[in-house]
Formats: structure tokens, C-alpha cells, sequence
């Protein structure tokens, strides 16, 4: 493998920067080292992980639930964004200003250096933060590279169980730095095989039970990830220029019985711009809507329920898609 070295005045280091293309089938075990040296060494992240109780919630989603106390207790303070166009600000805390020990390494991917950060404060093995070219200073806006390395990175990881995430502004970020969350869920979700809605042309929903719509494009191994990334990112695109919050998720799944990976897409009503993170609880960001549930208390974990995580998730989310489901069908004719 062929390692290129350099010194980032970022980090004040020497980085260790990887060609992405020289990996075969040993990226997740060089990720999984690079995180499980870092979680070795004293005071970089925040705790051990320590799920100190998981179920599987009884009812039709099979919500899977985790309780995860610490997190709540040490995590970094979460920043409210109030725009869903926020200019980057140096002063506040973004990914510039980490320890240089959080970095695990950076890959060199097509013209982009894509770092990968641990989460200092994490809820599975392996989380990770993906920062596309850091030093640039972006806020925490979607590009379509961003997604096309994504679909990539999950294909050279080979592991179903390695999920990405986003949080756009308005829909829970937590720092105004563009970044995606990688995470290592090691069970089935229900997003993975939920049956999907035809909407238009290669976009799909999810079926009308679940809670709140949730948009689908399906990428297959034959398929072209920049014509695939394109579609999405028109999407996006399109959301943001409506100032419509978004999360999204990405992991493997299956259509019309064919292995895939399939993109879902959030939107969300804007009310919710100015709401804080729950530290206490649980929130509904990207994770709670693919089904999966990190809770920081230990009572409301043994309160937990379908019907309380559907209340709260319709609650949040409104029903902003039927005032655009007409343009994201014509979009996609």
C-alpha cells in the first residue's frame, strides 16, 4: 500500500494520507485498526464505548434500541444552527480545531483529501467522522462528491453492516462543518427490506406505514455511482434551495429481490430549526428514522415504545413532503 506523508498545519502533524484506489479488500480492517488504536490511548475520545443495554422494540418497525448513558453525560455541547445556509465560521468550534490524535488517517480520493476523524463521543465501533477536503472550511451543505465517495467508500468497505449518515442544518447537525457520520451497526434495520412506493422514475418511498416518508434511490453494483450521486444531489439540491431540512442515510439493502444500497432521504418541516439536541433522551435524526435508537437515560430507555418513538418522530418531522411531492415527480420524470 503505498502511503503518502505529509505535515498539516491543521493538525500540526505529520497525516498519513492513503490512496483510496490502492484498496482492495482491506480497507475496514485498516479502519477498524486505525479506531481501535485510537480507542486504546488515554483521554482522546470522551468515554469507552459502553452500550450497557440494547433490545429490539416489539411492533411492525422492530425499532432497535441501545442505551448509551455516557454520551449523554460527556458529549461535546451540540451547536444550534439557525440557517439552513450557514456561513462557516472559523471562531466557532469546527474540525479544524480537533486534537491531531482524532485523526485516524486521510484518504486521497480522485482530487479530494477526505479525513477520517473518530467521533470523540460514539455510539457504535467504528464511528467515525468523514470530513471531505477539511481545510477548505465548508459548511455543513451536501456536495454531490460527498455522495459519490460515500456509495464508493461503502463498496470498498464490504460490510453490510457500516451505515453513513447526514444531518443538514435545521435537521440536527451538530457543527457547521461539512461532514458525514460512519457507523457500524452490526443488525438488520428495518429501512433495509421495508417495501417501497414507485414515486417517479427510479424514486421510490418507503411504504405509507411507516411514520413519516422517507425517499429512495436505489443503487446496484452495475450502476454508475456518478449517475446515481447526480440524481441524489438534484434532490438535495432541490430541498435546499426550498430551505427544507434533511437527513440522510445510506446502507445495503435489497430491491426486487437484487443486494443494493439504498439512499434515503428525510425531508422535514423547518419549525424545528431553533430546537436544541436532547441530550438526556433521544432525537430524530438520521439514525432514529433508519429505525435505530441511541438513548442517553436509562428510564426513558425502559419506557421506550413503538407508539413513543412514532408520536415523536410525527411530531418532528410534519408533512412537508405533500407540499412538494408534485416537483420531486416531475423532477424525476
Amino acid at each position: 500500500m503505498k502511503i503518502y506523508t505529509i505535515t498539516s498545519p491543521l493538525y500540526m502533524m505529520d497525516a498519513k494520507i492513503v490512496n483510496f484506489s490502492n484498496f482492495n479488500e482491506n480497507l475496514a480492517n485498516f479502519l477498524s485498526t486505525k479506531w481501535q488504536e485510537a480507542e486504546s490511548k488515554e483521554n482522546i475520545f470522551k468515554y469507552k464505548l459502553n452500550v450497557t443495554k440494547s433490545k429490539v422494540l416489539p411492533g411492525y418497525f422492530k425499532f432497535y434500541a441501545e442505551l448509551n448513558e455516557q454520551r449523554t453525560q460527556l458529549r461535546r455541547k451540540p451547536q444550534n444552527i439557525l440557517s439552513l445556509a450557514p456561513e462557516f465560521n472559523p471562531d466557532a468550534f469546527n474540525f479544524s480545531k480537533v486534537d491531531a490524535e482524532e485523526v485516524l488517517f486521510v484518504l486521497k480520493y480522485r482530487d479530494t483529501l477526505v479525513s477520517f476523524l473518530i467521533n470523540n463521543s460514539p455510539l457504535t465501533r467504528n464511528h467515525c467522522l468523514i470530513c471531505p477536503d477539511l481545510e477548505k472550511n465548508q459548511p455543513q451543505i451536501l456536495t454531490q462528491g460527498c455522495i459519490e465517495f460515500s456509495l464508493d467508500l461503502l463498496r470498498k468497505l464490504g460490510n453490510r453492516f457500516y451505515r453513513i449518515g447526514y444531518n443538514s442544518p435545521g435537521a440536527l447537525a451538530s457543527v457547521n462543518h461539512l461532514h458525514l457520520h460512519l457507523m457500524l451497526i452490526e443488525r438488520e434495520l428495518y429501512v433495509e427490506s421495508a417495501p417501497l412506493c414507485k414515486l417517479g422514475k427510479s424514486i421510490y418511498t418507503l411504504e405509507a406505514k411507516y411514520p413519516t416518508c422517507g425517499l429512495c434511490l436505489i443503487i446496484r453494483d452495475k450502476d454508475c455511482v456518478q449517475q446515481v450521486s447526480g440524481k441524489v444531489f438534484q434532490l438535495v439540491n432541490f430541498l435546499c434551495e426550498r430551505s427544507i431540512p434533511h437527513n440522510i442515510f445510506i446502507t445495503s439493502g435489497s430491491f426486487e429481490g437484487t443486494a443494493c444500497k439504498r439512499i434515503l432521504i428525510f425531508p422535514r418541516d423547518n419549525r424545528y430549526l431553533s430546537k436544541d439536541k436532547e441530550l438526556s433522551g433521544f432525537n430524530i435524526a438520521f439514525c432514529e428514522l433508519s429505525s435505530y435508537i441511541p438513548v442517553g437515560s436509562e428510564e426513558i430507555y425502559n419506557a421506550l415504545t413503538e407508539d413513543v418513538i412514532i408520536e415523536k418522530i410525527q411530531a418532528e418531522m410534519g408533512n412537508v413532503f405533500y407540499a412538494i411531492k408534485d416537483e420531486i415527480v416531475e423532477m424525476f420524470q
